[in-house]
């Protein structure tokens, strides 16, 4: 370890705001790979709602005190800009929301001139960029939706980056929740959940709003009548939403499972659910490009879209309940093969450029950045530059129908939402 290495007291701290959705076990497990190659890392994670876990709800206090011997850290926001003004680190990692707070951190750290930063995106089509030196991309494919499809906000500023690397996506990374869950094994998931071990096992990962329609009620009664276990991993959003009792989106701290009268997986059981079921049920979620890492067949009840023309190989589309009632019966999820899979996996994950799977190259990725030999200076010139990184995976665009952007939709649903919330403030001044 070289004099500049000792002046760090980190060589690398993750910093997630964006608690909920099952990433912060990848973290955990990435950041403690780090430390086994004598890097020292060190894994944070907001403990404010909305988007934080709770101490005394999500999580206890005096248990994660010795999370991986203190490596493990959930803080405060106010505590968190104390940490990057107070402690050395050579690379931060930050995750990929929208919030301007994730904005200030960045520009924390960023004012030691000896530290890097980075980001980490877990959508295939999104990554709001703050002005960090490193980016860690899904897929090439990732950019081409940021500066094409989506063009995001400050999506042009990607040039002023110095470096672009696609890792996969993290939470697609095939491992389960060591950390914070009680299950360990198919038996204790089973009985945790009531489960018949004598029976195929169906997750079903409905998007945020999906509790809405009556999509939710026909999957329930067709896995029900099928004579298949359910499970149901509730949207990240609506975790947060029965926890800290923010939002009444389904009634004051209620989530679709309340409004359809099932009862949802814990959030830290979700990784143990998927690595147990025989296969998926998905809606209106993009979460389809995080499963085929896991070799588990998907169901789309959907019309035809980009999720589902991306993830073909391992997909049955149906768009009602009498078939889907059909392809459960039929038992259709098993027609997949290794070769099936090996597709999938090849559409959603850049397997030339992350062979050895998302952590794992992660890792390296970091260590490249630290390294003494790793050019610091801009690699990117200009937009050009970034477009020639996804021209050679356009070809998996071909034939894509229907939207893939939100541009539109995201302000509409906005408007709408800010009128609601004013009507009912105007009325309830009046009652």
């Amino acid at each position: 370890m070289n004099n500049i290495t000792k002046s760090f007291q980190f060589d690398i701290a993750f910093i997630n705001l964006a608690v909920h959705g099952g990433a912060f076990h990848k973290i955990i497990a990435t950041s403690e790979m780090l430390n086994e190659k004598g890097l020292r890392s060190i894994a944070i994670f907001s403990c404010e709602a909305p988007l934080g876990l709770q101490e005394g709800i999500d999580f206890d206090e005096h248990g994660t005190k010795s999370l991986c011997d203190g490596r493990v850290v959930f803080l405060k926001h106010h505590e968190m800009i104390n940490f990057i003004q107070q402690t050395r680190v050579r690379l931060f990692i930050f995750d990929y929301i929208k919030i301007p707070f994730i904005g200030q951190l960045i520009n924390e750290a960023k004012k030691n001139k000896d530290t890097e930063t980075a980001q980490i995106s877990f959508l295939f089509n999104a990554m709001p960029y703050w002005g960090v030196d490193y980016i860690f991309l899904p897929h090439p494919l990732t950019l081409w939706f940021i500066l094409e499809q989506v063009q995001m906000p400050c999506a042009k500023d990607i040039v002023n980056a110095k470096n672009v690397f696609f890792i996969g996506n993290l939470l697609s990374e095939p491992i389960c929740n060591m950390w914070t869950s009680s299950i360990r094994d198919k038996s204790s998931l089973f009985n945790k959940y009531n489960l018949n071990s004598n029976l195929p096992t169906c997750l079903f990962m409905p998007n945020r709003d999906d509790g809405k329609g009556t999509q939710f009620g026909n999957i329930i009664e067709s896995v029900r009548n099928a004579s298949i276990n359910l499970l149901v991993k509730l949207h990240p959003w609506e975790y947060k939403n029965i926890r800290h009792e923010f939002n009444d989106y389904y009634g004051k701290g209620k989530t679709s499972a309340d409004k359809w009268g099932i009862k949802a997986l814990e959030e830290k059981d979700a990784s143990w659910a998927l690595s147990f079921c025989d296969f998926v049920i998905i809606s209106g979620s993009s979460v389809g490009t995080e499963i085929p890492l896991w070799r588990k067949s998907v169901i789309y009840y959907s019309k035809r879209n980009w999720r589902t023309d991306i993830i073909k190989d391992i997909l049955i589309r149906v768009n009602s309940k009498s078939s889907l009632s059909r392809v459960l019966t039929n038992r259709e999820w098993e027609q997949f093969t290794d070769e099936h899979f090996e597709r999938a996996i090849q559409a959603v994950h850049p397997v030339n450029l992350a062979p050895n799977g998302p952590m794992k190259t992660l890792v390296e990725k970091v260590e490249l950045i630290l390294s003494e030999s790793f050019k610091k200076t801009n690699c990117i010139r200009n937009e050009q530059d970034l477009k020639k990184l996804y021209a050679p995976y356009l070809y998996q665009t071909k034939g894509w129908s229907g939207a893939p952007i939100k541009s539109i939709k995201d302000p509409i649903n906005r408007v709408k939402r800010k009128i609601k919330k004013g009507l009912k403030q105007f009325i309830s001044t009046k009652l």
